[in-house]
């Protein structure tokens, strides 16, 4: 199995129940994970402690015939619901064939942050390494929030919150 590190809730006892979150240790995971669908993860500087927390959700494809890419759209919590307070700044287009992957910043006045923002700059890096050199970068943890990266639904099997993916979930992404 892959090697993470697990943050129980504060405010339950420690059991299955009470697990959260997971780090992802390994880029490929991380990248399944983030294009599922419906991934929500914080990065966290080693060297800063500074977090931040998105969401990137699939665009569905339906009435796209003839388009050769994939599009997700990329959301920054910015406030403390962390359900509802998820705010768009930018999109990334992968190439059906599974190849290359691009972030596009969105435009002035709709994306809710500068491109030279720490959060947007903190995500570029990220994601670029992971996509590109498939590695996440020395000073950054990766944590999925203990919901399922492609339904969304909260985790509670360990097997789950280890790769980040329900039962049924995990089989339809292919793991």
């Amino acid at each position: 199995m892959t090697e993470h590190h697990y943050i129980p809730d504060a405010t339950d006892d420690v059991g299955v129940e009470s697990l959260q979150a997971s780090q992802m240790m390994l880029a490929e995971l991380a990248k399944k994970f983030m294009l599922a669908g419906n991934a929500t993860f914080t990065l966290r500087s080693k060297t800063t402690s500074k977090r931040f927390t998105y969401k990137i959700q699939k665009i569905p494809d339906e009435g796209r015939r003839g388009w050769n890419t994939h599009r997700w759209w990329c959301k920054l919590l910015t406030g403390p619901d962390n359900s509802n307070d998820f705010k768009y700044f930018g999109m990334l287009y992968g190439a059906r064939d599974g190849g290359s992957y691009c972030y596009v910043h969105g435009k002035p006045g709709k994306s809710c942050a500068a491109r030279s923002s720490e959060s947007v700059k903190a995500f570029t890096y990220t994601v670029g390494n992971i996509f590109d050199r498939t590695r996440i970068p020395d000073g950054v943890e990766f944590w999925h929030a203990g919901k399922c990266g492609r339904c969304g639904r909260k985790l509670t099997d360990p097997d789950s919150i280890e790769s980040g993916f329900g039962p049924e979930c995990v089989t339809k992404i292919g793991m």
